[in-house]
C-alpha cells in the first residue's frame, strides 16, 4: 500500500497557482518560534471560532465579521502548517497527513454546525454539507492509496474558494435589509 508522501499531489482549484506561488513565500517569512504543528492548532482554534460567530449571529450579526476573520486566520493555519514543514525541511508525511485530514474533519463539522445552528442556514443542511464533505473525503483518502495521487478535492472549488465564498455570503448578510428569524423551524 502507497503511503501519503509517495503520492503525486495534485491541486486544479482557482487559487492553486497564487498559493503555490504565495505560501512558500509566507513560510519563508516566518519566525522559527513558529512551528507548523502551531500553525495547525491555528487552524483548528480559528475553526471553532468561525462556529462560535455563526453561532452568535442569531444575538448580533456583528459575529459575522469574527467568522470572516477567523476564516482567513482558519486559511492561514490550515495552509502553512505543511508548507512550513515543507520550506523548513522538517516534514513528518505520515503524521502530517493523518493529522491534517483529522483537523479538516473536525474543522469541517465545527463549521458546518456553526452555520447550521446560525440564523443563515437550517441545521439539517449544514449538517448534509458535512456529510457529503466526509464522502467526498473518504474517496480522496482511498484514491490516494489506491491511484498514489493525492487529490485536494474535486473541480475548481477546493477549501480556500469555499471560505471566500463563506466570507462573501457572510458580507452579504451583514449588510442585508432582511433580518434571518431566529426561529429557523425544525432542521
Amino acid at each position: 500500500m502507497s503511503q501519503p508522501n509517495e503520492a503525486r499531489r495534485r491541486s486544479t482549484f482557482i487559487t492553486t497557482r497564487f498559493e503555490q506561488w504565495a505560501l512558500p513565500r509566507l513560510a519563508n517569512r516566518l519566525p522559527l518560534w513558529i512551528t507548523p504543528d502551531g500553525m495547525t492548532g491555528l487552524g483548528v482554534f480559528a475553526a471553532t471560532l468561525i462556529a462560535a460567530g455563526y453561532i452568535l449571529s442569531n444575538h448580533d450579526r456583528h459575529w459575522l465579521w469574527v467568522a470572516n476573520v477567523a476564516l482567513v486566520l482558519h486559511w492561514l493555519g490550515d495552509s502553512l502548517d505543511g508548507n512550513l514543514a515543507r520550506v523548513r525541511k522538517i516534514e513528518r508525511p505520515r503524521y502530517g497527513f493523518y493529522l491534517d485530514h483529522l483537523t479538516d474533519a473536525y474543522s469541517t463539522l465545527a463549521i458546518g454546525l456553526g452555520l447550521g445552528l446560525s440564523p443563515y442556514m437550517l441545521l439539517s443542511v449544514g449538517l448534509a454539507i458535512v456529510i457529503g464533505y466526509y464522502l467526498l473525503s473518504i474517496n480522496i483518502y482511498l484514491e490516494t492509496h489506491v491511484l498514489q495521487e493525492f487529490r485536494f478535492g474535486y473541480g475548481v472549488i477546493g477549501p480556500t474558494e469555499a471560505r471566500i465564498g463563506l466570507m462573501v455570503l457572510n458580507t452579504l448578510a451583514f449588510f442585508s435589509r432582511d433580518s434571518p428569524s431566529t426561529s429557523r423551524g425544525s432542521g
